[in-house]
């Protein structure tokens, strides 16, 4: 994946791991196979792409990761652990990038989205998924891509040159409280 894009696009500036599985079950109820592939999918997988492309960006001596988590890395939703473990790992992870790149020309930063208004989002609630949090956040709504979007170009852009090791929570303020 890393050589096809440098090998079309000449370089790879910025890399973002979006990549997200959750599983709602009580901790306690999660087999073995269910934890390994939630921690795979949400936190070894944005390693290994980091891996990846944080060596083609330390020779270049620039570049930009952007990983994105999510608000139950920082709060407990129910039947969400090993989710939440996953992304408090990934939080970690780009706080430990962040200070190992830095002096590489490397910028590593966490957002923090809260529930999305989505297709998939809408597909969930339509086979009856609960929200409940939803009444816990002042803002007392979902987000909406766009939201998540600002922040991802913000962190992306120079405008942001002095930001590395950060998380940043999108959630209508539902961390707040």
């Amino acid at each position: 994946m890393v050589k096809a894009t440098i090998n079309h696009f000449g370089q790879i500036d910025i890399l973002v791991n979006n990549a997200g599985i959750i599983s709602r079950k009580f901790v306690l109820d999660i087999d073995v196979d269910d934890w390994s592939n939630i921690l795979n999918t949400n936190v070894v997988a944005a390693h290994m792409c980091t891996k990846a492309v944080g060596q083609h960006m330390m020779e270049r001596k620039s570049g930009n990761i952007i990983n994105m988590a999510s608000i139950c890395a920082s709060i407990v939703v129910p039947d969400r652990g090993a989710y939440a473990v996953s992304k408090a790992g990934l939080v970690q992870l780009t706080k430990h990038l962040a200070v190992e790149l830095a002096s590489h020309g490397i910028r590593c930063n966490a957002v923090c989205p809260s529930s999305i208004e989505t297709d998939l989002h809408r597909q969930m609630i339509a086979k009856g998924a609960k929200y409940d949090f939803i009444d816990w956040t002042p803002m007392k709504r979902f987000g909406k891509p766009e939201e998540i979007g600002g922040a991802v170009v913000y962190l992306a852009s120079d405008a942001s040159s002095y930001v590395t090791g950060t998380t940043i929570y999108i959630d209508g303020g539902l961390t707040a409280v």
